[in-house]
């Protein structure tokens, strides 16, 4: 068994699909023999499903000995199955479909379209109906059944790929069809047996009953915008969906939530979960994935209420957030399973958040700083932590590094921890880091890191037939520039300002220069890599993540390349981007249990076991990473030859397709200068960027000049940043 899926809850046993090789079949004429290039372990392996049952509590594993896949007409082996659902009768609905085609005389694949059968299983798998659904699939494009539900009076509900809803009734016959505007994002059966289906209207996510007698949709009801995977309803609630960090029901007629639990709290990672089925006597089922690099899990849990006085008494540690990673929130968990003093609850300030007031939750996460209620640890990646450092919220961590007995600073990538540091004190640390640059030609940009706006203007003047950059508007590039340079601008520890600087308006000039926005053609579309190889583009701003990657831009620009990043006044014009950034309040009363926590994110076992798409903090896992990269893949030829072999392609557009090798000295060097020569991070400061693009507005509208318009974000950001010290 490779993979289990499409959980289902009847009659109180967990229903589920397995995937995995079922035989061989048999080869063909054209297939490729052991030894040719195209061969590969496998090829003949036959994939099918079978289903599966098993009691609530894990025991009692049983194959439904009587279900049997369809074959597909092309006798290329069974159909897959791709979704499944229960009904209120207890019965089994499955759909079973397969695409088909076959190669030409010239040797070209020919699409002969999909086959998709919806059937009715008893428990025990046998098939109590086959409904072929060829006649809906007629003339609709991409035809792919996304969700499939069976209401209270057995009429069953499918939805595409093209946002269509089909309401058949028991016997499979259509009934009528719906459609919505934006797409299908889920489709559940209510707790009074009605189906809805869940889509994004004007004013966000909403729940659209389906009423089969008028044949249309009910009155929509709008959800929480933390709203993400819904569920069936049942018992108290109309439905429930998972938000961020807690698991809620939702009463439709008052339009309100009820918070369950959260998942943090219950050593469950949500993350990764296929299933989640509340029971009638309050325990609540949910299967997990548990992916790992050696060997992926299946996990079922089976959460029960207990009273708070049942759970083991620990020193509470409080956690705020705006948004939490997956590898962050595993190692809160961890955390709190295995640290014998201490717990942490964590409160994802992003939950507050509405579609009126995207910074609903960071104002009360302020205002509850203000009024003395202040986490003990605090994720900054989404947080104005400049603020919170000139505020004295933050406490400095070289002490605790310092003091520690297995971590020291020279185990830390010195270029990061300076970048953090302010004032030789480290507020934040991270599990781990990426870089945000531009990359440009050397020939073009010159070998040397970073650069003013003159020097870039003097670059384009040498060039009158490119651009800079590709496919930006003036709205976008103006963001990321002045999200990026903004230590140049704003001194959070003193107040000063300098947006009426001429580097500024030169930035304001500069943006002024692209496109007010860009129309997506997708006839005349033509993406970046093609611009940047035929010379009309200059210059591609990106993230940087790995060793590897490298090889496919220099590939891009035809030669070397320089790590160029954003013209600014001081600096490389490079930023690190932290993940996961952690904080400890200076007015915690658990520093020490705090730093138990946050140390755990720094050590070499951590960014081991927990692969991130970044680079390490931790040198030793930055040089595994490293010599990882340098270290050729290899095979031996035909004569007995060593020789290295591509680690894998990486292509960018019709035009780029680069096979990886393993990284030069050279090459690793270049980053590493990088890295050690990158002086600031990426600040987040939502209601300072809003003030710069409100002021900049003005000026791209022709109303002001750039001056006016640098002198007017001046004041006002100076007004907002002393209000804020």
């Amino acid at each position: 068994v490779e993979h289990l899926s499409y959980m289902t809850y009847l009659d109180g046993m967990i229903y589920f699909s397995a995937s995995g090789v079922i035989g061989q079949r048999e080869p063909v004429e054209g297939d490729p023999e052991p030894g040719d290039p195209d061969y590969y372990d496998g090829y003949y392996d036959m994939w099918g499903n079978s289903l599966n049952k098993m009691n609530v509590d894990g025991t009692g594993f049983t194959k439904l000995e009587n279900y049997q896949a369809l074959d597909a007409p092309d006798g290329s082996g069974p159909l897959y199955l791709s979704t499944m659902t229960a009904d209120t009768s207890g019965n089994l609905w499955v759909v079973e479909n397969t695409s088909m085609g076959h190669t030409d005389d010239s040797g070209n694949w020919v699409d002969d379209g999909s086959v998709n059968y919806l059937r009715k299983l008893d428990a025990t798998g046998a098939e109590l109906q086959n409904i072929d659904l060829a006649p809906i699939s007629q003339g609709v494009d991409y035809f792919y059944i996304s969700y499939l539900c069976v209401d209270k009076d057995g009429n069953i509900y499918i939805t595409d790929s093209n946002n269509t809803i089909w309401v058949l009734d028991n016997t499979g016959q259509q009934l009528f069809d719906l459609r919505v505007d934006n797409w299908v994002n889920s489709m559940i059966r209510l707790a009074d047996g009605r189906v809805a289906v869940i889509s994004y209207e004007a004013n966000g996510m909403v729940v659209k009953p389906v009423d089969v007698a008028a044949k249309a949709f009910g009155k929509s009801v709008s959800v929480p915008m933390n709203a993400n995977q819904y569920y069936n309803g049942g018992g108290d609630y109309d439905f429930y969906y998972n938000g961020n960090s807690n698991f809620y029901g939702f009463d439709m007629e008052t339009a309100t939530e009820t918070k369950l639990l959260n998942w943090i709290d219950s050593d469950i990672d949500n993350s990764s979960m296929d299933g989640i089925f509340p029971l009638e006597d309050g325990r609540i089922i949910c299967m997990i994935y548990n992916y790992q690099a050696e060997r992926s899990q299946v996990q079922l849990a089976l959460l029960t209420k207990k009273d708070r006085s049942e759970v083991p008494d620990k020193t509470i540690l409080t956690m705020a957030t705006m948004w939490m990673s997956s590898e962050l929130r595993s190692a809160v968990i961890n955390f709190n399973k295995t640290n014998p003093d201490y717990r942490i609850q964590v409160q994802d300030y992003s939950d507050f958040n509405t579609e009126d007031d995207y910074e609903a939750g960071l104002t009360k996460l302020n205002t509850e700083i203000i009024t003395g209620k202040v986490p003990d640890i605090m994720e900054v990646s989404q947080l104005p932590v400049r603020q919170y450092e000139a505020k004295g919220l933050l406490e400095d961590l070289y002490p605790y590094i310092d003091a520690d007995s297995e971590l020291s600073r020279d185990d830390l990538v010195a270029g990061v921890l300076n970048a953090l540091s302010v004032d030789g004190k480290l507020y934040q640390a991270c599990a781990n880091f990426s870089i945000f640059t531009v990359i440009g030609a050397t020939p073009v940009v010159g070998e040397q890191m970073g650069w003013t706006m003159d020097e870039l203007n003097q670059v384009l003047a040498a060039h009158p037939n490119a651009r800079a950059f590709a496919n930006v508007d003036r709205n976008s590039l103006l963001y990321y520039m002045s999200m990026l340079s903004l230590s140049d601008y704003v001194n959070w520890h003193t107040g000063e300002c300098s947006f009426d600087s001429p580097g500024f308006v030169k930035l304001l000039e500069f943006a002024n220069s692209f496109p007010d926005s860009i129309e997506w053609n997708e006839d005349e579309y033509v993406d970046d890599s093609t611009l940047i190889m035929e010379g009309s583009v200059l210059l591609y701003p990106t993230g940087l993540y790995d060793f590897e990657s490298y090889q496919m831009y220099k590939a891009m620009f035809g030669g070397e390349i320089t790590y160029k990043g954003f013209p600014a006044e001081q600096g490389c014009g490079s930023v690190f981007s932290v993940n996961s950034g952690l904080a400890i309040s200076s007015k915690s009363q658990h520093k020490d249990g705090a730093w138990q926590f946050v140390r755990t994110l720094l050590t070499e076992e951590y960014q081991e076991n927990n692969y991130a798409w970044a680079f390490p903090i931790n040198k030793n896992s930055l040089d595994k990473m490293i010599e990882k990269a340098m270290t050729p893949e290899t095979t031996t030829d035909e004569e007995g030859n060593v020789v290295e072999v591509s680690k894998g392609s990486w292509g960018w557009g019709p035009d780029l397709e680069v096979e990886i090798k393993a990284a030069t000295q050279a090459d690793i060097d270049q980053i590493m200068e990088l890295i050690d020569a990158i002086d600031a991070t990426m600040n987040y400061d939502m209601s300072l960027m809003e003030i710069v693009q409100e002021e900049a507005a003005t000026y791209f509208a022709g109303q002001k000049s750039a001056q006016e318009t640098a002198a007017n974000i001046q004041n006002r950001v100076s007004l907002y940043v002393n209000e804020q010290l």
